[in-house]
């Protein structure tokens, strides 16, 4: 068989190389390119001094296009502008100067929505069913979406009849009640999203209000405010209302990138879902930054800078995400999530990686706190405190607060207690006025609390001044000058210097390193074992009666033990 012969290729040499590497970048970038000359080539253009389409942003925006390019210069708003679907690009951001008084610009969704009655659906299945609904006010559009009250958003393929539709994608998973392998939804919002997707981007507006005012309102789906310069000389403006009444909605909006100056409120929330607000700096406001009302769900701030105002964030809704951020000369509350204890909202918040300089510095709010939190239900982590009046106030139930350090507090307290069956972990602070206390005089609110790695850096640093009923304390190094443990308190390996501790009924101490002044112990059943208790010749401990003292070690305590001898069981000690 004769042999086949091989077939040599030429070798590419290095500028054949570099040529085929240019063809394959503008291969990759046609795409690119192809876009960008799309969309200059049905932009609109506006220039005040005549080389565009229009002088005016008025006139561009009624003319219907979709995406209109504002050449530098400054531009007067006289009348209210209405985008629907549209969006504004400025040339530069410090070059484009919206002058605006009275007036405001809408993000307006015109098409109408659907809600109320209730809907179901089977597990894996497109068909959605509803009882007294209304789905026929979405005819003409197969964009349609409908939101469920828990945040997910699911697109519409086919509106049947007003109590019958077909989704996009089969709906799996329980949004609140499973039955026989039904879900069942009493809550939710059907929305066209044709005249969404609106967007104002770089340029500088400038809102000389006299009055109160909304400088941009935000209703509808996928709107978006993006590099903006937002200054009102007044502070009589809220700079951005997203959705301006609850009868109103809006979803997905994003808010990145922006600089607020002044103001009264700099963002404002009604009804709305799924806003995120990222990477902006706010400065010297009037009253609240970001003011999130009831209605508003599933709302995430990060890596903003929040400086010189009344309070930085109020939220009364659920599910917000408040992530590295920097608070610094706010004067009440930074973070205010809920101020109504005896409300249901406010749960399942994330409080994460924030940083506080000098906030609540005010005395007349200081029983408040930097932090304040209120409902349930919360995870509080790796938040950093420095110089603030009181770092954190705690009328909150069943959260977790972990990694706190308050460093050279201005007030009295690091930390005041009002709810019960939280996890305090890893919480440090420096300074003699640092100590966390727990209100346990307002009925049993502050009950059933672990405190678990709470640290001083000074002798006379950190105390804890009362350990209210059910509450544990363990692996602590605090410098205490009184501890009121409450009824049925657990004390466990923790180390006390320079103070008193006075045990009430049934608390537990164990495994604890005491050097104190005095030890006295009130009530009946406490358990003292395993302890190692140092002091001075006039240093006493004062075992109550029904106690149980064992295994401890006592050192430089005379006299050594103070006994009641009712019913107590004091053995196997060291003195």
């Amino acid at each position: 068989m004769a042999k086949k012969s091989k077939t040599f290729l030429p070798s590419l040499n290095n500028d054949a190389k570099k040529r085929l590497g240019e063809i394959k970048s503008i291969n990759e970038q046609l795409p690119y390119i192809s876009a960008i000359a799309t969309q200059n080539a049905i932009s609109t253009i506006v220039d005040i001094n005549g080389n565009g389409n229009f002088t005016s942003i008025e006139d561009a925006v009624e003319s219907g296009a979709s995406s209109i390019i504002i050449k530098k210069g400054t531009y007067t708003i006289e009348n209210d502008i209405t985008l629907e679907g549209q969006v504004l690009i400025g040339e530069s951001q410090n070059n484009v100067i919206l002058n605006m008084i009275n007036t405001s610009i809408i993000l307006k969704q015109t098409s109408k929505t659907s809600s109320g009655g209730t809907v179901q659906f089977e597990n894996g299945s497109r068909t959605c069913n509803g009882n007294s609904t209304a789905f026929t006010n979405l005819n003409g559009n197969l964009d349609n979406k409908i939101l469920f009250s828990e945040g997910r958003i699911l697109s519409i393929d086919e509106v049947i009849s007003g109590t019958s539709m077909e989704l996009k994608t089969k709906m799996f998973g329980a949004v609140n009640d499973v039955i026989n392998n039904s879900v069942i939804q009493d809550s939710f919002i059907a929305f066209e999203s044709r005249s969404s997707f609106s967007s104002i981007e770089n340029m500088t507006i400038n809102h000389n209000a006299t009055k109160p005012r909304d400088t941009i309102v935000i209703n509808g789906y996928g709107n978006s405010i993006k590099h903006v310069h937002f200054y009102n000389k007044n502070r009589v403006v809220t700079f951005i209302k997203i959705s301006k009444t609850d009868s109103e909605l809006s979803v997905k909006t994003l808010v990145e990138n922006n600089y607020f100056e002044g103001g009264t409120i700099s963002i404002k929330m009604n009804r709305s879902y799924e806003t995120i607000i990222n990477n902006n700096y706010f400065a010297s406001n009037r009253n609240i930054i970001i003011d999130i009302k009831s209605s508003a769900e599933f709302i995430t701030i990060k890596n903003n800078v929040l400086v010189s105002a009344d309070t930085g964030i109020v939220a009364e809704t659920d599910d917000i995400k408040i992530i590295e951020n920097f608070f610094s000369y706010i004067n009440e509350n930074a973070i205010k999530l809920n101020y109504n204890f005896n409300t249901t909202s406010n749960i399942r918040c994330l409080v994460k990686d924030n940083s506080f300089y000098r906030c609540n510095t005010v005395s007349s709010y200081s029983t408040n706190g930097t932090l304040a939190i209120r409902s349930a239900l919360n995870i509080v982590s790796n938040n950093s405190f420095y110089e603030c009046e009181r770092p954190m106030s705690i009328n909150c139930k069943h959260s977790i607060f972990i990694d706190t350090q308050a460093i050279n507090n201005l007030g009295d307290a690091a930390m005041v207690i009002f709810g019960s069956n939280n996890m305090i972990m890893n919480f440090c602070t420096n300074k003699k006025t640092g100590y966390i206390e727990t209100i346990f005089n307002m009925s049993t609110i502050a009950n059933y609390n672990i405190f678990d790695g709470l640290a001083s850096s000074f002798d006379e640093g950190a105390t804890l001044d009362q350990l209210s009923d059910g509450s544990i304390l363990a692996n602590t190094t605090v410098a205490t000058e009184e501890l009121y443990p409450g009824e049925n308190a657990i004390v466990n390996k923790c180390f006390f210097r320079y103070g008193n501790i006075i045990n009430q009924i049934n608390t537990i101490f164990s495994d604890n390193d005491i050097e104190s002044d005095f030890v006295y112990a009130t009530g009946t059943k406490t358990i003292t074992a395993f302890n190692m208790f140092r002091g001075t010749n006039d240093t006493s401990i004062d075992i109550p009666q029904d106690s149980v003292g064992k295994g401890n070690l006592v050192e430089g305590i005379n006299p050594p033990v103070v006994d009641t001898s009712i019913n107590n069981i004091i053995k196997d000690n060291f003195f």
